[in-house]
């Protein structure tokens, strides 16, 4: 019997953290968004496993992306992880920090 591959989400308006993320999750299926808009309506219609939700995305920020998910029946149980980028820089313009949380 051969075993379901587990289906992610990805929902970056970076392709960057895209490309990285897919990387690290090479081994799932990845439904992958660079808008919010088109996430949710794919989404509803073919509810993933877990959605990686960048917060600061320019059609529609991740905190009301996250919103609609809760108020959608169809995904409202869905896992997700809030996925973002965030960089300080010294005077000189370096960064000196980055994460992802």
């Amino acid at each position: 019997m051969q075993k379901q591959l587990k289906t992610i989400a990805i929902v970056d308006d970076n392709v960057d953290n895209r490309i990285i993320l897919q990387t690290m999750l090479e081994d799932y299926v990845i439904l992958e968004f660079s808008e919010a808009r088109p996430a949710l309506e794919t989404m509803t219609a073919q509810p993933p496993d877990l959605i990686l939700l960048d917060i600061s995305m320019p059609d529609m920020d991740g905190f009301e992306m996250l919103e609609q998910i809760h108020a959608n029946e169809k995904l409202r149980r869905t896992p997700v992880v809030a996925v973002t980028c965030a960089c300080h820089a010294r005077r000189s313009g370096t960064p000196t920090r980055c994460w992802i949380r």
